[in-house]
């Protein structure tokens, strides 16, 4: 049979590149968001300071939403290269995972127009805005939890010279990721910017979670020496 007739198969090419894609295209869509300098009738020192300090907060937002998308991509990059395989529920799960990855800049936008203004400001529609993007950041990492773990089920898609601890790994900081933004959400509900910093702290801790553990690591040597 020829290969990906039945909804598997080993060519990973043209998953990795349609998500590469979405990824480029979704990230691009977010600086969108920003909203461009108007040409005032007052001096132009004036309107460019008036403008600058008036985004202080969308360009902290922006920022923080650039680097998650940034870190989800890595996250994917990462994992998919252990994958050896698909099959049909293994690509189910990736668009889903490329459709909360679209809806981003929509969250997004969201943020920017009722988020927070202030660092004290806990309005309805500020604590509403920021647990919707918590929200979906929260889902995008379970649908990433679920595209590894049923890879790595049985070794079922992965190769199967993949460290114990390499797979460990990846779970744990999935887990933690998802659980995290869970939590900003609920934060949200009480004060926005206390959710906010939360969305900082996950991604140091994703920037930190990038080293592998020493075993994994070794394990990983060995297994490319005897390959």
């Amino acid at each position: 049979m020829v290969e990906g007739l039945d909804g598997e198969g080993t060519d990973m090419g043209r998953i990795t590149s349609l998500s590469d894609g979405v990824f480029g295209f979704a990230m691009t869509l977010l600086v969108l968001n920003l909203a461009l300098p108007a040409i005032g009738t007052s001096s132009h020192h004036a309107s460019l300071v008036s403008y600058l300090s008036g985004l202080g907060g969308s360009l902290l937002d922006y920022a923080l939403a650039f680097i998650i998308v940034g870190t989800w991509w890595s996250t994917h990059h990462r994992i998919f290269s252990a994958i050896r395989r698909y099959d049909r529920r293994l690509t189910f799960l990736n668009l889903m995972f490329l459709l909360l990855i679209t809806i981003t800049p929509f969250t997004l936008a969201i943020v920017f127009v009722y988020g927070p203004s202030g660092t004290l400001q806990t309005s309805d529609s500020a604590r509403l805005a920021v647990a919707l993007f918590s929200v979906v950041e929260g889902v995008t990492g379970l649908v990433m939890l679920a595209i590894w773990r049923h890879a790595t089920y049985g070794r079922r898609l992965v190769d199967p010279a993949l460290p114990d601890a390499w797979i460990r790994h990846s779970d744990d900081v999935s887990v933690r990721n998802t659980l995290i933004f869970f939590l900003a959400a609920g934060l949200a509900l009480l004060l926005p910017i206390v959710a906010e910093l939360v969305w900082a702290l996950t991604l140091i801790g994703a920037f930190r979670s990038r080293r592998l553990p020493a075993r994994g690591r070794r394990d990983r040597r060995a297994a490319g020496t005897a390959s």
